[in-house]
């Protein structure tokens, strides 16, 4: 372990297709399936990692669009990884530099259109179960 790092406890339990024949498994601490085998997993909004399935692992992105996409171009820049954050300037030994930050903007945009359409479709439910007296 180094210094700053924590741990993360995994479980493990035995499967037994056959009486006489176990098998050990990991239980992911992601979505607490059984797993065969454990990848890293770093988390989006800060440095840290953590261990957990490849299902789990692979689609850590995925759930809104443009967002895999922003962190990965933010990262070919050097920059942080995270929407919304400032752009360096340009560093003399990067070509393409303008025009990776036209499309970060233009994928942000995009992020920030699709945002206001969940904030939307919140605040509607929002009105129609006060309007039914749920709230």
């Amino acid at each position: 372990m180094l210094d700053g790092e924590q741990q993360q406890r995994i479980a493990i339990v035995w499967h037994s297709p056959l009486p006489w024949i176990g098998k050990p498994a990991f239980v992911c601490p992601a979505c607490n399936s059984d797993c065969y085998c454990l990848h890293e997993r770093r988390a989006f909004l800060t440095a840290a990692s953590a261990m957990a399935c490849l299902n789990a692992s692979r689609y850590l992105y995925r759930s809104v669009p443009g967002v895999h996409r922003v962190s990965r171009l933010r990262r070919k820049i050097g920059a942080d990884p995270r929407p919304f954050t400032p752009l360096p300037k340009r560093p003399r030994h990067h070509i393409r530099f303008h025009r990776v930050v036209a499309q970060i903007l233009f994928e942000e945009r995009a992020l920030l259109g699709h945002l206001q359409t969940v904030t939307h479709d919140l605040e509607r439910r929002i009105r129609v179960r006060k309007a039914r007296g749920k709230w």
